[in-house]
Formats: C-alpha cells, structure tokens, sequence
C-alpha cells in the first residue's frame, strides 16, 4: 500500500502580542547595552522615547523633523544674507530670485530720499505754458532726444529723426548756440546719454539694423550693425572701462558688455514679441517692454534657458500695461512703464514676487488708458524722482515718482501730429526744461 508523502506543516503566525513582547524585549536589551540599535524592517528607533515605532508613525518620522530643521537653517541663512545686503551694493534681484524680497534695503538716490510733492509742485509752476521753439528742420520728423546735463559746463541736447539724421547740438540760455549733423544709416529709434558720448540705434537697411556712439562734439561717428536685426530700443550705463548696453529688438532682448562700439560680449533672451523698449537697472539686471504689454526682467549672470520668454525671471506676468510699452525708466528701486494708449505705471521691483505662491505687488497706476490708442510710441521719461509722459490727447504730465500725484500738466496745440520724443532737463538751482519733440520742430517749457 502506497503512503502519500506529508505535506510540512505552517508555522504559525504571531500574534500582534508575541511580535510586541518581542519588541519590549529587545527595547530593553538595547537599553541596558550601549550598543545601535538593531535594524528591524518596517519600524524606526527612537532614540529620545527609547523605543520602537513602526514606520507609518508620525512620532517615528524623522524625516519630518529634518526637514524643519532645514527650513529653520534656511531661513536663518535668509536672514543672515538680507542683514549683509542692507549696507551693501548688492544688485537688487539677487535676493529676488531666492526668496521675496520685500524685506531687502536697495540705496535710493537723494532725490527720491528728500523728494517732497509740495516742493516738486513749487518747482514746476515755473514753468511756462507756453512753449516756444528752438529748432525746427524741413523734410524731418523728431524721433527722439536726450539732453546732457553739464557737459563741459554746458547744457546739450541729441535728436534723432525719421530719415536718419542725428543732431548733437549745444544750447547756450535755451537756444541752440552750435550744432552737428551727422548720418546714421536708418530711421534713429532710441538715444541714451553716457556722459560725453551718446548711445543711438538705428533701424538701418536690408542687412540689418546700426547701433553707434557719437561724441557730442565730434563730428564723426562709429557704427557697428548686428545682422538680421531690427533694433528699436536702447539703454546703458557706464561700468569701468566699457558701458553695459541692453537692446531691444525684434524678438529678443540683446544684452551687451561694450567697449566703444564693439561688442565683447553678448546676452540674448528669445521672446514672442518685438521689445521695443528698456531700461537697466545695474550692469547685469535690466528689464524689456513688449508690444504684448509685459515687462520682462533679464540677468545675464543667469543662463538664457533658464528665462521665460513673456516674463523672463519673474515668477508671474504682474507687471503689465494695457497696450505696447512704449517707455521704460528705472530710478532706485522703482521702474516706470508707459503704454500706447497713455497708461502710466510705476512699480517697486523689491516687491515683484519671486515664486508663484507670492501675489504682493506694489505699484502705482499714475495714468489710466484713454480711448485714444496712438499708433507710433509717444514721449516718455524719467528725471531726477519725476515721471513725464505725453498722453495721446496731446497732453504732456508730470509726476512725482515716489508720491504718485499729478505735478503738473501742459497741453500742446491741437493738430494731426502727436509728442514724438520728450525729456526733461533737471539742473540743481534752475528750474526744470521740459523739451518737445512734435512734427519737424523740437519746443521747449521753461521760466521764461
């Protein structure tokens, strides 16, 4: 007869009782030794109770108190940091990018720190609501102008027209005592003052768009053309021996590390809309204006793929106009926007949010959209803690960066022709010139 073989027998399983006193007695067979703590899959020893829990416990998730412990790290190293920034030129986005830097201390200019309306108010009632003219040229329309405080201890003024003459000129008492022309190779987009010397961009021909530099009593100039390239916009500030500009193109923002009208080196942002205006803010930070409306802020220390193409380095598309940004100006911690249809703003890049969990935003909306849209940009500036824009109604307004209230408001003479071009000339102990660029002639607001 055939035995069939046994089958082995299960052990039986624990129960939740046995495994527990098992657990107490190794619990206390670590204690009364000073050796580790076994490993035992599934359960995490604590060293503080001196015991066993499983994994899943809260009590036993180490885990959890590590990560406080960083974010307690961190935010002391925060702190540390923003303690350093508070007497230091550090550039302002630096801090930006990390954290929101609303709390970061940024050295505002003296005109801003002891800026007063009621003075400001004061100071531009002297100026005259009449203008007159100071120089005008046939077959011509202004494009643009800049003028050049105490140059040689001389006032000057560059304008740049349509058909691609450039004026440097020098002005003795408001009028124009002698002058330069000079021939860029296109359409004079934008002009940016670097002491003696003026930056200018030109829209330039089938081979690409010129930026140049001209002395303001010299009577040649150099050129250097990018090709492919349609420029509309410039800025630069000076940085040792070579000036950093940032260029607004078709598509793309073009940051630059110049030595006379050469470039050294280059940074270029990609963007869905031509820029068609800018402003720097230090030799690395600079922002861009779009005929989307967005403003983007760029820094060439950070790798271009690491920018948004709408936003650049923001965190969110906050900082927005109505229409085109025409006009773009940066004083200290503060930067001006203007639009095609009139809309004027001011924002405080400290508080432009850095993730996209932070809504703070500060700015000030200076001037609402009209229902007039311009179609070509309109005059726009910045100058010593005021803001001055042309509005497409043919009016000219003043106001005071840090207050936010109207100084004053010029209008001009009815006709088809709007304020192209405008700045205004701001010298310690004179009242301000408010220059007009309209049609072929350029006007000037002063005392008299």
């Amino acid at each position: 007869m055939r035995r069939e073989p046994q089958r082995p027998r299960k052990r039986p399983r624990a129960s939740h009782d046995c495994r527990q006193a098992s657990l107490d007695s190794l619990e206390t067979s670590t204690s009364q030794t000073n050796t580790a703590p076994r490993e035992i899959p599934g359960f995490v020893w604590d060293a503080e109770k001196r015991r066993y829990f499983p994994a899943t416990s809260r009590a036993a998730n180490s885990s959890e108190r590590q990560h406080n412990e960083r974010k307690r790290l961190n935010a002391e190293r925060i702190a540390q940091a923003q303690r350093q920034h508070r007497n230091s030129n550090q550039p302002i986005p630096t801090l930006l990018r990390q954290r929101s830097s609303k709390w970061a201390q940024t050295v505002q200019p003296w005109w801003l720190q002891s800026q007063n309306t009621t003075t400001d108010s004061i100071l531009y009632a002297y100026v005259s609501k009449t203008p007159r003219r100071v120089y005008s040229r046939d077959n011509a329309v202004v494009a643009c102008l800049k003028s050049v405080e105490n140059y040689r201890g001389k006032q000057w003024m560059a304008v740049g027209y349509s058909n691609g003459d450039l004026l440097t000129a020098e002005l003795d008492k408001g009028s124009i005592a002698q002058h330069i022309l000079h021939r860029a190779a296109g359409k004079v987009t934008s002009i940016c003052a670097l002491d003696d010397t003026v930056l200018y961009t030109s829209i330039g021909n089938e081979s690409g768009s010129t930026y140049g530099l001209v002395k303001l009593d010299a009577p040649s100039l150099s050129a250097t053309t990018i090709p492919r390239t349609t420029l509309f916009a410039c800025s630069a500030i000076n940085a040792a021996t070579t000036f950093q500009a940032l260029l607004g193109a078709n598509k793309k923002i073009i940051k630059a590390n110049c030595s006379q009208a050469t470039m050294l080196d280059t940074f270029t942002l990609s963007t869905k809309t031509d820029i068609i205006s800018t402003a720097l803010a230090d030799p690395n930070v600079g922002f861009g204006g779009g005929r989307d409306g967005h403003v983007r802020m760029i820094d060439s220390r950070v790798s271009s793929s690491r920018h948004h193409a709408r936003r650049g380095l923001l965190a969110q598309t906050v900082c927005s106009n109505s229409s085109s940004i025409h006009g773009l100006a940066i004083d200290g911690s503060l930067l001006a926007s203007a639009s095609m249809d009139g809309q004027v703003n001011v924002w405080d890049i400290r508080m432009l949010p850095s993730s996209r969990r932070s809504t703070s935003v500060h700015f000030h909306k200076l001037s609402k959209p009209t229902t007039v849209t311009s179609a070509s940009p309109l005059g726009f500036g910045l100058a010593r803690g005021v803001v001055f824009g042309a509005t497409p109604d043919n009016q000219i307004k003043l106001w005071g960066l840090r207050s936010g209230q109207c100084l004053r408001t010029l209008q001009l003479a009815a006709s088809d022709s709007l304020c192209s071009a405008l700045d205004v000339n701001c010298v310690i102990g004179r009242p301000p010139v408010v220059y007009v660029g309209k049609s072929d002639a350029v006007y000037a607001y002063d005392d008299r």
